[in-house]
């Protein structure tokens, strides 16, 4: 049980596809996805619109500014 004045967790602000959002961090791009309920097979991931592979979304970390946008993939057209 953390105290209240556990200082592992920040307060993060992002921007998801043209809207803030604010966070608790630490968080990661895959934890995000998780937490949102996207599935991982199916999008894409840009970080300031750079595009983020998904082999390195649990290492890269969601920080206060940055500008997420995620694309789900639809088969068929």
């Amino acid at each position: 049980m953390s105290s209240p004045d556990d200082s592992s967790t920040t307060s993060v602000t992002i921007t998801v596809n043209g809207e803030q959002n604010h966070l608790t961090g630490p968080i990661t791009v895959a934890d995000y996805l998780d937490q949102q309920g996207y599935d991982p097979q199916g999008v894409s991931v840009a970080i300031n619109g750079d595009v983020v592979p998904g082999d390195a979304w649990a290492n890269r970390s969601l920080t206060d500014g940055l500008d997420l946008n995620i694309v789900t993939l639809t088969p068929g057209g």
